[in-house]
């Protein structure tokens, strides 16, 4: 996905638009809003949020720059990813996201955000390889090296991270809000039915990208910086940006108060 289009997202660029598809009668949406917030901010601000994101977005880089190489299956074997001339583009996501699971399994302490940042990883693998193989059937491994490397250049970075980010805070905020979606679901409360809670849910993700865009005004020109003055990314690098990323989007989202 080289362009993320987000033309619904001036609807819902305020988080009192969003929450108010929350609240009933009984509970004012901004009450209900200032908890959500509240506890996404510090949920942001844990030690789990910070290593298992900062290791995701490592590893994003590190695939994206495995594609330039000319041993793309022995680069990809020494992340711990096994990989033949036949694998498809699934059994590639699939292992990736077992590489990714293991280490997140292993981080401490162990959260729900250390799932969440897996989930965000995979969507973001699936929707950029997804659509530049065209086929996760059909696609074999230099097809997904074609489809990565597209996303070896800062632009492209930016807009992968981009999906990452926001499907790791759409993830984040969907976590909290699902503690009180079930006090707003039924007869004469607010959400009557399915598809008024899936409109929400649809509301919140586009929050979660407009939010987002914080991130990607510095992610591309990191990525490049990193690579040109050093050929890599490392795991501190990593960690380094996304403690930055981290508190622009806690300060964001303080914002929308």
């Amino acid at each position: 996905m080289g362009h993320i289009r987000l033309g619904i997202l001036p609807r819902y660029a305020k988080w009192k638009d969003v929450i108010s598809l929350l609240g009933d009668t009984e509970v004012p949406a901004s009450q209900v809003g200032h908890k959500v917030l509240d506890s996404s901010t510090e949920a942001l601000e844990t030690q789990s949020a910070q290593s298992s994101v900062a290791y995701c977005v490592w590893l994003i880089a590190q695939l994206t720059l495995a594609s330039r190489s000319e041993d793309f299956k022995g680069t990809l074997a020494r992340l711990g990813i096994h990989a033949s001339e036949e694998t498809t583009a699934s059994e590639f996501l699939a292992a990736a996201s077992r590489l990714a699971s293991r280490h997140l399994s292993g981080l401490i302490p162990s959260t729900a955000l250390n799932n969440i940042a897996g989930l965000a990883l995979r969507e973001a693998l699936t929707r950029t390889i997804g659509i530049q193989a065209r086929t996760l059937f059909g696609a074999k491994l230099a097809d997904v090296q074609l489809a990565l490397r597209k996303y070896a250049t800062s632009a492209q970075f930016s807009s992968l991270l981009h999906i990452y980010f926001t499907s790791f805070l759409s993830r984040t905020l969907r976590f909290v809000v699902d503690k009180e979606i079930a006090n707003h679901l039924g007869p004469r409360r607010r959400f009557e039915n399915v598809r008024e809670m899936e409109e929400f849910e649809a509301a919140l993700e586009a929050f979660a990208g407009q939010t987002s865009r914080i991130v990607d005004k510095f992610s591309g020109g990191w990525y490049s910086k990193r690579v040109w003055q050093q050929g890599a990314i490392s795991e501190a690098d990593a960690s380094r940006f996304v403690h930055v990323a981290l508190n622009k989007l806690r300060a964001d989202l303080n914002l929308d108060r």
